[in-house]
């Protein structure tokens, strides 16, 4: 009779490790799969940031007939920046050039915006 729960214990330990394994692929699949989703979600808002940046800009252009490098003068002029989420909450940087052109280029190296006097340039690498 011990031979049988001797047995029965050895094929529950079997039983155990196939479940085990199993769950381990299982998560070694899905690892790869949600690391790239969250990367191209941070990619499309990085983008998104950059042309609300953009936009703004050219809002305070029009107002100031200069461009600026500080966020806080683009708020005013566009409250849609005040939501901004920045992903990682690494700021964007953006350099002036001279007083006709921008450049705004994303933290996570998602792309930049080159603006001059014929609009914005979208470079999304």
């Amino acid at each position: 009779m011990s031979t049988r729960i001797h047995n029965f214990r050895g094929l529950v330990l079997v039983d155990v490790l196939i479940v085990m394994l199993t769950a381990g692929l299982i998560v070694a699949t899905l690892i790869p799969q949600l690391v790239e989703k969250k990367e191209k979600g941070q990619m499309e808002l990085s983008r998104k940031n950059m042309r609300l940046l953009s936009q703004a800009e050219e809002v305070y252009f029009q107002a100031m007939r200069t461009h600026t490098s500080n966020v806080k003068k683009l708020e005013a002029l566009t409250p849609e920046l005040r939501d901004l989420v920045v992903p990682n909450k690494k700021a964007y940087t953006i350099a002036l050039p001279d007083s006709q052109s921008y450049i705004i280029i994303c933290p996570l190296g998602y792309g930049h915006v080159l603006a001059d006097s014929t609009g914005p340039k979208f470079s999304w690498e």
